[in-house]
């Protein structure tokens, strides 16, 4: 049998957590103006129901899926949806962000506006004892992302770059 005639393909897609993330944060701010133009609000306290299923839906396309189809995702491996916040982060897979000059590292929830269209981001704590009430805020260009799996030993395994089945 043909693989291309089955739309199956042996490409690998190698690619970084952030850029995944910036590639998802270029799509929100692409929408912007047509947003406006079409009087959908996109700014956090203002949005509701149509710019959280578009951002939503960008972010399934774009992160979740190249996690789900990356070769160290293992079968099952589901992101906590976009812009919700988890109960517990503790037996579920995450974006982590890592804030660079501290190192800090929290779960990734949403990108937001300060000063300019999704400048920031969004994320909570997911260290033992931390509760996700407990908010961070911090500047695009201040953070890092990767990809953190539970592992079967209770561990968990944080990845920078993803092998992408295409």
């Amino acid at each position: 049998m043909d693989r291309q005639a089955v739309g199956v393909s042996d490409e690998i897609w190698e690619v970084s957590v952030s850029d995944l993330i910036a590639i998802f944060r270029e799509a929100l701010l692409a929408l912007v103006p047509q947003m406006e133009k079409a009087r959908i609000p996109w700014r956090e306290g203002e949005a509701y129901d149509d710019w959280d299923d578009i951002a939503t839906s960008l972010y399934t396309s774009i992160v979740a899926r190249s996690v789900q189809n990356s070769l160290q995702a293992r079968p099952g491996v589901d992101l906590p949806p976009y812009d919700l916040l988890e109960e517990s982060y503790a037996d579920s897979a995450y974006i982590e962000v890592i804030i660079k000059a501290t190192q800090t590292r929290f779960a990734f929830v949403a990108l937001t506006t300060g000063r300019d269209p999704f400048d920031t981001v969004r994320a909570v704590p997911v260290a033992a004892g931390a509760r996700v009430e407990d908010e961070a805020r911090a500047a695009w260009g201040d953070a890092e992302f990767s990809l953190c799996v539970p592992q079967p030993n209770g561990g968990r395994r944080c990845l920078s770059v993803l092998s992408v089945r295409l």
